[in-house]
């Protein structure tokens, strides 16, 4: 009998550990979606950060209406912060949220820099910066496309 009072019909049953149900059972997570997860978090903290910054700040240099787009990005950080932490599948939508709300940052500044009376060696440094971003934007896309999979529906 095994503790359930149940007999057992066979040695080998009684040895078997019970799996858990599905819905239980743990994902491992790949070192560089954790890396990932971990700077997401970082990241989401300093939209939070720069949202309070532009909003209190008396002095800042930056328009108010900028501190939407910062909260819009603390919320997306955080947003793939947590669909990567659970592996969910929805993970590539809230990264491409996120990298969206970044290029409109990214175009927003450089656009800033590109009007104004600024040497144009920066605007230059400024548009490169945001090739390479994208770049880097892309190929993160690829391996979070590529590790976190949609669940099956069973």
């Amino acid at each position: 009998m095994n503790d359930r009072g149940a007999s057992a019909s066979s040695p080998e049953e009684e040895k078997r550990p019970e799996r858990p149900p599905a819905s239980h059972r743990s994902v491992k997570r790949p070192l560089g979606i954790t890396l990932l997860r971990l700077a997401m978090g970082w990241l989401a903290f300093a939209g939070i950060a720069n949202t309070a910054s532009i909003f209190w700040s008396v002095d800042s240099p930056f328009p108010s209406y900028l501190a939407l787009f910062t909260v819009a990005y603390a919320i997306t950080a955080a947003a793939t912060m947590v669909a990567l932490w659970r592996m969910r599948g929805w993970a590539v939508t809230a990264f491409r949220s996120w990298v969206a709300v970044c290029v409109i940052l990214m175009l927003g500044f450089t656009a800033s820099i590109l009007f104004a009376d600024i040497a144009r060696e920066i605007a230059l440094l400024s548009v490169g910066f945001d090739a390479l971003a994208l770049l880097v934007f892309w190929l993160l896309d690829r391996y979070i496309a590529k590790k976190v999979r949609p669940r099956q529906q069973t």
